[in-house]
């Protein structure tokens, strides 16, 4: 069910201009946060949410997150987070890309 939450909350994102920082409202911070808990990562609380555009699976957001109640946040490890439009989505660290690489 937190899936299909965390697929609509994305999927109303997705007319967002690429590479816009999104705001985040507790409900989907809490949301997200629990999401890619269950992926395996720690993440006590989403800090920022940057929309970074389609790939060729679905919408991706570069996802920072932090401690629980406090302002700092882990900007050495973001998170990509592909929300797909069956309603599934993955996480997994982030890669910049080198300059000239083509894009997913």
């Amino acid at each position: 069910m937190r899936r299909l939450i965390l697929a609509a909350m994305v999927a109303g994102t997705a007319s967002q201009a690429p590479a816009a920082e999104l705001d985040l409202m507790v409900g989907f911070r809490s949301v997200m946060a629990a999401a890619i808990r269950d992926e395996g990562y720690n993440c006590p609380d989403v800090k920022r949410v940057v929309h970074t555009g389609p790939d060729r699976f679905g919408t991706v957001l570069k996802v920072t997150c932090g401690p629980l109640g406090q302002d700092e946040a882990w900007e050495d490890k973001p998170l990509r987070v592909t929300a797909y439009l069956e309603g599934d989505f993955t996480a997994k660290p982030w890669r910049s890309r080198p300059a000239g690489a083509p894009a997913n």
